[in-house]
This record gives structure tokens, C-alpha cells and sequence, in this order.
């Protein structure tokens, strides 16, 4: 069986409520859970909280929500890939086998089924473990500057210094909106940042990181004004 999980839970320090909050008309979960189902890719989108309101929110948005989270697994120290193995493990327990499984992030209101679709046929195609969305850095990590104890600053590769940024190497960065992933390597613990994973270039202006109650803002002036379009063109 193809999923999507959805990794929601309650708790969320820096924005209150976060995965349920109302972005631009409505809760911002419902925007990957509809991306999710739009896109024809997954025989189930399956949401993984210990949240009774998040579920309730979830089920109304056309997700399932077919068992709770532990409450262990759901503290701030919790990492992604134990949630995903629990929701596997529960349904392997009840005789269904999870074949391919795409970890779609709650907060990710730039997402589309056009974009789904095309990540999950680059992942077809490379046959690699997994395959990530990551956006290119708007500036080369290689020319970074590091504070020095005198108050000035210094290269961090100085090794770097002679060459034009065209010579660099492309860089990326995870773009935090999902991944497709075999469970085998999952379960194997085969680290998604290495070679065992593909990367899907997300454009810049859809790869918006959410994390303070500022970002939210600017995301979401970003999506009032640009969310129809956004929506068309995946």
C-alpha cells in the first residue's frame, strides 16, 4: 500500500496550536491533507497525532485518523522517523504492508497535487531510497563568514575564496514540506541526508520555512496574494 503521513501533534511552543491554526480561510493542515488526496498518488492519507482536536480536524478535511499516537512519541524530542515506523508497525500489525510512504509535513500550505505527483515520479525514476524537497541556497554556503575573537569576521573555507561563485558547488537545503521514502531503508536507518537520497528543487517562492509567528505572517501575506495562481500552476 502507497500512504501519506501526516505528522501532527498538539504541542507547539513557538506558535500556539500551529497544525490546526487558520491560515488564509482555513486550518493550515487542510492544505496538504487536500494536496495529498488530490493527487491520485497515495491509497491512503493518514494523519499521525495524539490530538483529539487535530483529529477531529483531520477526519473533517477527508484524512484518516484510524489510530492515536502515543503520547511518547509525541514530546518535543521525538524525531519524524519513529512517528512513520509507528504508524507502519500498526498497520503491519493488522496484515497490511506499506509499501511506499511519503511524510508530508502538517504546516505546508504551499504544497500541491501537481508537485506531489512530479516528486513522486522523479522518485519512481531515480530509484533511490528516498527523495527529498530541498531548495537551492539564494547564497553559496561556501563563501560564509564566521565571527573572529577580535570582533572582525573570516572565512569559514577559506579554501573557497579564489573561486567565482559559478565554480561552487550547487548547495540545497531541506525545504521541510516532504519526503518519499522505501520503508526498508527507513526502518534500516539509512540517514536521508546522504546519497541514498534524491532531491526534488523546490522554486524559492515556495519554499517558505515556518517556525515564528512572523514567518507565518509573510507566508501567509505570500499566499493571499499569490495562492490561485500557486494552486494552478502546482
Amino acid at each position: 500500500m502507497k500512504i501519506c503521513v501526516i505528522p501532527a501533534r498538539g504541542g507547539s511552543k513557538r506558535i500556539h496550536r500551529k497544525n490546526i491554526k487558520s491560515f488564509a480561510g482555513q486550518p493550515v493542515l487542510g492544505y496538504p491533507v487536500q494536496a495529498a488526496l488530490a493527487s491520485g498518488v497515495f491509497d491512503r492519507v493518514v494523519v499521525s497525532t495524539e490530538d483529539d482536536e487535530i483529529a477531529r480536524v483531520a477526519v473533517a478535511m477527508g484524512a484518516s485518523v484510524p489510530f492515536k499516537r502515543p503520547a511518547e512519541l509525541a514530546d518535543d524530542h521525538t524525531g519524524t522517523r519513529a512517528v512513520l515506523l509507528h504508524v507502519i508497525n500498526r498497520f503491519e500489525q493488522e496484515g497490511v504492508a506499506i509499501d511506499q510512504l511519503c511524510c508530508l509535513y502538517p504546516v505546508t500550505p504551499f504544497v500541491t497535487a501537481p508537485l506531489l505527483k512530479e516528486a513522486y515520479q522523479a522518485w519512481l525514476f531515480s530509484q533511490a531510497s528516498y527523495c527529498m524537497s530541498v531548495a537551492e541556497f539564494p547564497s553559496s554556503p561556501y563563501r560564509a563568514l564566521k565571527a573572529l575573537p577580535d570582533g572582525r569576521v573570516g572565512s569559514v573555507w577559506p579554501e573557497f575564496r579564489g573561486l567565482r561563485t559559478q565554480d561552487l558547488p550547487n548547495t540545497f537545503y531541506d525545504a521541510g514540506m516532504f519526503y518519499f521514502c522505501d520503508p526498508v531503508a527507513l526502518a534500516e536507518k539509512i540517514p536521508i541526508h546522504s546519497d541514498a537520497t534524491w532531491p526534488f528543487v523546490l522554486p524559492h517562492h515556495l519554499a517558505h520555512d515556518v517556525d515564528t509567528p512572523e514567518d507565518w505572517a509573510l507566508a501567509e501575506a505570500f499566499y493571499r496574494v499569490h495562492g490561485v495562481e500557486l494552486n494552478q500552476g502546482g
